[in-house]
């Protein structure tokens, strides 16, 4: 079978400041404290329960970046075993936000479900739960994201959404026990405001290739290190490198193959000096 060529669409966007920010505490799960309901310990400001006739266990392990969580469910019921979630109290002010986390199976052959929803000044339930189908587990990383718009109340309804549960969900198929790895949680507002820029810089600017390279094109005599950042457009950092640029060359190369097809925002950033770029994987 003929390998089919990945194309790419390439812009050059400016953009006002741009700030990718995470609302959750400890999202990647590197601190732990004391445990409750039969757990040595659990990350710092999540908490868990387990659903009827489920045991399990929770522990820290090797994740996609420094620690992860390694959650072992067993016990047979219909529906999800587990809901592991973090509270969120203030600072729910955007329209839309980003809820991602990274997963991978460690045994059997789970699912994971996003299961969240809005909270008022009184930390009651608010509008409808955002929620995603149940995303199936390989035995490789990957990232799974979703949007979730907050909310119009009606003009008496007397309180402010002000706070988020951000919640996942454990689903077991048919195993007697089963585990997943999670890591690098996010909940942020989706922020990016990116218009077309008629000009390229003449100091950084990308050129397309063939398959899954961009080559990083700069100016003439320009030297040292340059970092590159890719978010998807929700504003989520999915990847990030520091490149070597060498005086003379003008031009290095930068692999995006593991790059799922979608939008991503391209930052390249040296000393104080950043460009952005729009990037269509098709």
């Amino acid at each position: 079978m003929a390998n089919k060529i990945k194309s790419f669409i390439l812009m050059l966007f400016i953009t006002t400041p741009v700030l990718f920010n995470n609302l959750l505490r400890n999202p990647g799960f590197e601190y732990w404290i004391p445990g409750n309901q039969g757990q040595d310990s659990i990350p710092e400001y999540w908490n868990f329960s387990f659903l009827p006739g489920i045991s399990g266990t929770l522990t820290r392990t090797d994740g996609y970046d420094g620690y992860g969580i390694l959650i072992n469910s067993s016990g047979n019921r219909a529906g999800y075993d587990l809901e592991f979630y973090q509270v969120i109290s203030g600072g729910v002010v955007d329209s839309i936000y980003a809820l991602s986390i990274k997963a991978k199976k460690n045994s059997g052959n789970p699912g994971i479900q996003f299961y969240s929803v809005w909270l008022d000044e009184c930390e009651q339930e608010v509008g409808f739960p955002v929620a995603s189908g149940i995303f199936g587990l390989g035995d490789d990383w990957e990232q799974f994201e979703i949007q979730a718009e907050k909310p119009q109340l009606p003009d008496d309804y007397p309180y402010e959404i002000v706070g988020f549960r951000f919640g996942i969900r454990i689903h077991k198929s048919i195993s007697e026990v089963e585990s997943v790895v999670l890591d690098n949680a996010f909940f942020g507002p989706i922020i990016l405001n990116l218009r077309e820029s008629k000009t390229r810089s003449k100091r950084l600017s990308y050129i397309s290739a063939k398959g899954n390279v961009l080559q990083l094109e700069y100016g003439s005599g320009l030297s040292g290190m340059v970092k590159v950042e890719v978010y998807s457009i929700h504003g989520i950092k999915v990847r990030e490198e520091t490149l070597s640029l060498i005086g003379g060359s003008e031009k290095i190369s930068f692999d995006i193959r593991e790059l799922p097809p979608g939008v991503y925002v391209i930052v390249m950033v040296q000393d104080n000096f950043s460009e952005f770029f729009k990037l269509l994987k098709l």
